[in-house]
């Protein structure tokens, strides 16, 4: 089995859910938590002030026995680039 695919995960968003908080989220809660600190808790359950992530799909490789489609909503993981071949050494004189 490999990584078929990876899935975004939404995170968890509540009052005293404030781990996942990006920068924009940290922001708006110090600025919210230095003038108006009754409103502070915003940001924790704002979704776009909430860090998404990913999680790995394992499966086995297109074509090989057993193989299935990833379930609907998850990225194809893309393939390793290869480095760039140098030239060929020119004549040196």
């Amino acid at each position: 089995m490999q990584v078929a695919a990876y899935q975004m995960v939404e995170p968890d968003i509540g009052c005293c859910k404030c781990d996942s908080l990006n920068a924009a989220g940290i922001i708006a809660f110090v600025v919210l938590l230095l003038f108006f600190w009754p409103l502070a808790w915003l940001p924790c359950v704002i979704a776009d002030c909430h860090q998404q992530s990913q999680r790995p799909v394992f499966g086995y490789p297109p074509g090989a026995p057993g193989y299935q489609q990833p379930p609907a909503g998850c990225q194809q993981p893309q393939p390793p680039m290869a480095a760039p071949v140098p030239p060929p050494p020119g004549p040196s004189y």
